[in-house]
């Protein structure tokens, strides 16, 4: 009888413990819990912490609500016809609020059901309104309107769009090829504009050289003139006159 009482106390434990693991739902944080009754999706869902739901009769699909970053790559083309292959990173959470519609018409597998086809197809038409120069020199520009695309589309699905940016774009070899010609050609242009720009200073600075020997030349020769001689003569004279007269000249006064 005594093994009676325990297997039957053993068998009561052992169901408490299961009604117990099927009560007691623990959600952890950036976690979100799907509640279900009899499989039907309900509008309800459990927050971080510790949850409770009927037995046998609700279940809970956990969901991550957490930011998280998903990487792809795209072929597809620019305004200007040029291949482009692009890398995409792309931030993204699971709006909380949304979260219930989100299982029940798409499920978990969101990521590849409608997240992947919708970056894939927006950067296409993202990159088709660019050419492929504006694609390199503009890539701000670029991600921030994919990111604007993004949210608008992905908001009602239940999908908040974080951040998304172009990590990388390759073009065609011929492409690259003419790139890099016209920026060779480029600095060969402003190596041309600065030799000349530094022959024109040079001339300026010969011209100013120039400017500044003749009007020296002219101050000297107007010093050297006749009436300045005389009147320096008459400035040096010493009031004596000579005591020797040579060839009928009278020499009147050694400037020197």
């Amino acid at each position: 009888m005594s093994e009676v009482k325990g297997f039957i106390i053993f068998i009561a434990i052992v169901l408490g413990i299961v009604l117990m693991c099927n009560t007691v739902v623990f959600i952890k944080t950036g976690e979100i819990g799907i509640v279900t009754k009899f499989g039907a999706v309900e509008e309800r869902v459990m927050t971080q912490g510790i949850n409770f739901k009927i037995p046998f009769i609700n279940g809970v699909k956990k969901m991550n609500c957490k930011t998280q970053k998903y990487d792809i790559e795209s072929g597809s083309a620019s305004k200007d016809m040029q291949d482009v292959q692009a890398k995409i990173s792309v931030n993204y959470s699971v709006n909380v609020e949304n979260a219930s519609k989100l299982f029940r018409e798409v499920g978990q597998d969101y990521l590849s059901i409608i997240l992947e086809p919708t970056i894939l197809d927006t950067i296409k038409s993202v990159t088709a309104e660019f050419t492929a120069e504006e694609l390199i020199t503009k890539r701000p520009d670029v991600s921030q309107r994919l990111l604007n695309r993004l949210q608008e589309r992905m908001q009602s699905q239940g999908i908040n769009i974080v951040e998304a940016n172009i990590t990388d774009l390759n073009f065609s070899e011929s492409f690259n090829r003419a790139i890099e010609e016209k920026q060779v050609a480029e600095q060969n242009v402003k190596t041309e504009q600065q030799r000349l720009e530094q022959i024109k200073v040079q001339a300026e600075q010969k011209k100013v050289e120039a400017e500044g020997t003749a009007e020296a030349n002219r101050i000297l020769n107007e010093s050297l003139s006749e009436e300045n001689l005389q009147k320096l003569a008459i400035e040096k004279w010493n009031g004596q006159l000579p005591t020797t007269i040579t060839d009928g000249t009278v020499p009147f006064l050694n400037v020197n």
